[in-house]
């Protein structure tokens, strides 16, 4: 979603908190804003792009909020296919690649 779609999320639900937040647009300079963060407060973001893409995504400036809002990063370009697993109550990420 970009900004437009964001404002009417930050509108509508002011109090939305998450978990787990999926950076749009492969991580692109058009989307997760840090009032978006600041209102869902993601312990983890994930980030679903390709290594050494030609867009450059994800971009610096969205890295950058995601740092500011203290939330982890998980990107497919570093850590490979990402899953989560819930059992008895609490959940796992299990990466498949490590970052080089």
């Amino acid at each position: 979603m970009e900004s437009k779609a964001e404002k009417d999320i930050i509108n509508g639900f002011p109090e939305l908190k998450v978990d787990v937040h999926q950076v749009a647009h492969h991580g692109s300079n058009t989307s997760t804003s840090e009032e978006l963060m600041d209102i869902m407060e993601p312990e983890y973001s994930f980030i679903s792009v390709g290594r050494n893409n030609m867009y450059g995504h994800p971009s610096v400036e969205v890295l950058d909020t995601i740092k500011r809002a203290e939330s982890t990063v998980l990107r497919t370009d570093k850590h490979g296919a990402i899953t989560f697993r819930f059992k008895h109550g609490k959940g796992y990420f299990y990466k498949f690649m490590e970052e080089e």
